[in-house]
């Protein structure tokens, strides 16, 4: 059996580190009997600065993940198309290994993004629990991210801000499969090319050099962004870290 048979049959099995991922959850909803066009909330899984992330239910029972842009963000027209974008861009996606979207549902004080429900939080909570990953287990991760990093680039797509939090886990079997989720800051490219952006978005420590400067990105982005996490997975921290604005830029380059 060679190395990559044996990350596929050993690692990401579901561990007792993983099967406590949902008890990390955010309190039950206060509120079970909300409901937005259609889909009844049923727990809040997270919140951020855009919105936040709730277990839902259609009327036939179906489980699945809302991300729900804030009230007062859905009025404002550059916000709400960023929204959209977002689904435009993950809907082109099919893969195992990308959280898959369905819709985006839309009432007078809310958007929402309806996707797919993954029930084995995310690579960040895991490595929190477990500090470092055997060598194995890093392996099939990343295997798994660069799988779904294919496709996605291949569409014309930089995702920009893979990170492992950004990687969801859904229990399979007996394994935690990684999805590529959260697209708030992917952009079309043409793959052939690169595209320039004078704004740094993104997670700093996971940030390629060019994302840094502000010079053009393109799919290797995503790549140097992959091994980072990688290096996190295998020794508990990142290689650089420190202030966008001159402390990574010293690491990256050293006294040149």
């Amino acid at each position: 059996m060679d190395n990559q048979q044996r990350a596929h049959s050993y690692a990401g099995r579901t561990s007792p580190a993983a099967e406590n991922l949902e008890k990390s959850s955010l309190p039950p909803a206060t509120q079970p009997s909300s409901v937005i066009a259609g889909y009844r909330l049923l727990k809040a899984l997270g919140s951020g600065t855009m919105g936040e992330v709730w277990k839902v239910a259609d009327s036939r029972g179906n489980l699945y993940a809302a991300k729900i842009l804030r009230s007062k963000l859905a009025i404002k027209p550059g916000i709400a198309q960023r929204f959209r974008m977002e689904k435009d861009l993950v809907t082109r996606v099919r893969h195992q290994n990308v959280v898959e979207v369905y819709d985006l549902v839309q009432t007078p004080e809310y958007m929402a993004i309806i996707m797919e429900y993954t029930d084995g939080g995310d690579l960040g909570e895991l490595l929190k629990k477990r500090g470092t990953l055997l060598p194995l287990d890093a392996i099939y991760y990343c295997m798994g991210i660069a799988a779904g990093l294919s496709p996605i680039h291949h569409a014309g797509i930089v995702h920009r801000d893979l990170k492992p939090s950004n990687i969801l886990l859904k229990r399979q079997g007996g394994y935690l499969v990684p999805k590529i989720a959260d697209f708030g800051l992917a952009r079309w490219i043409d793959p052939r090319y690169e595209i320039q952006t004078t704004k740094r978005s993104g997670t700093p420590y996971y940030m390629a050099p060019e994302m840094i400067e502000g010079r053009g990105v393109s799919s290797k982005t995503d790549i140097y962004s992959l091994g980072v996490i990688l290096y996190e997975l295998l020794c508990g921290i990142t290689p650089f870290r420190g202030s966008v604005g001159g402390e990574l830029k010293h690491q990256f380059y050293g006294n040149n």
